[in-house]
């Protein structure tokens, strides 16, 4: 009986351990050939809206109604903040096109989340790579 007890409690640490690494995810900001595009249809008009995938399956998202059509997936990296309180937070992800019009994609997050990493000066991360800005 004990020998059983020692085997679940085994791997109930085990599956814990597991689950919270899982929760932790580290992230990065998505590199710009990941960006994904699509025309939307507002009151005022079309605007682009961006899209791509992030840590343990969630989604970035973004818009920008100045970006013309001949300029989608030219865009650079420019940095990355982080936008938290106590509980749920987001971080920002900042892109300009050629013309310098801002491209922002935001990730939000269900933990209060930190960088990662020597790139980050506090809650921003200015590094020319997006895949320097890493969070927690």
């Amino acid at each position: 009986m004990n020998r059983q007890f020692n085997k679940t409690s085994t791997l109930v640490i085990a599956l814990m351990a597991l689950t919270g690494n899982a929760y932790a995810a580290t992230g990065a900001c998505p590199p710009t050939n990941a960006l994904t595009q699509a025309f939307k249809k507002t009151a005022t008009g079309e605007v682009i809206v961006y899209a791509a995938t992030g840590p343990g399956g969630q989604q970035w998202t973004g818009e920008n109604p100045m970006t013309e059509q001949s300029e989608l997936h030219q865009v650079e990296f420019e940095k990355a903040l982080i936008q938290s309180n106590k509980g749920p937070s987001s971080v920002a992800c900042h892109y300009l096109d050629q013309n310098h019009e801002p491209v922002r994609m935001t990730l939000k997050t269900q933990v209060n989340t930190k960088p990662v990493g020597s790139a980050w000066a506090e809650n921003e991360c200015k590094a020319t790579n997006p895949a320097l800005c890493t969070f927690e």
